[in-house]
């Protein structure tokens, strides 16, 4: 169910474990019935966090390799709880740019999670992860309906003189303006 998904990022954690929700929930979450989440935790807590995945039925797919863990329960959800957004072996400065993001996060206390990016900072996010995946694999129509539900709810309260900086500053300005043209 539902609820089983949304303690986790409610606060059902141990103490001691701050989590950051990076997929910000574009599409009303009661609606969400299965998914793959992304969340960054204190790398200072893996072993209490796999423990804990693991009492609550979670599989642990991988970890302590790479930047994340992967914990999958059936039917479908996956939770990849990162350790750091980016690694050295995404583009150059990636990981130094979001290796300390507290700065860009605020204390979450409409949705789900402990913490979250300010709008314009999970919008930069956003893009660089579908980046990310476009330069790599490819990417498809989910991503462009992230970016076309997100900036619905959200293009006219965002200042896009900081989003345009920090896309330049990552790499991804014009692959930005595009993907938001097609929306």
């Amino acid at each position: 169910t539902n609820e089983e998904l949304f303690d986790i990022l409610k606060g059902s954690m141990p103490p001691g474990i701050d989590i950051v929700s990076v997929e910000e929930p574009v599409y009303d979450p009661k609606h969400i019935t299965f998914g793959e989440f992304d969340i960054l935790f204190d790398a200072d807590f893996d072993q209490v966090l796999k423990r804990y995945m693991e009492s609550q039925g979670y599989e642990v797919i991988s970890a302590g390799q790479g930047n994340h863990d992967v914990y999958h329960k059936a039917p479908v959800y996956n939770f990849e709880m990162h350790r750091t957004l980016y690694g050295t072996s995404h583009p150059q400065g990636w990981e130094v740019y979001y290796r300390d993001i507290k700065e860009r996060l605020v204390q979450d206390g409409d949705t789900t999670c402990a913490y979250c990016f300010r709008d314009e900072d999970f919008y930069v996010y956003m893009v660089s992860h579908a980046f990310k995946h476009y330069s790599g694999s490819g990417t498809g129509l989910r991503t462009l309906l992230d970016f076309y539900v997100y900036l619905l709810k959200k293009e006219q309260s965002m200042d896009f003189a900081y989003i345009h900086r920090e896309c330049q500053n990552l790499g991804v300005a014009e692959f930005e303006e595009k993907s938001r043209a097609l929306c």
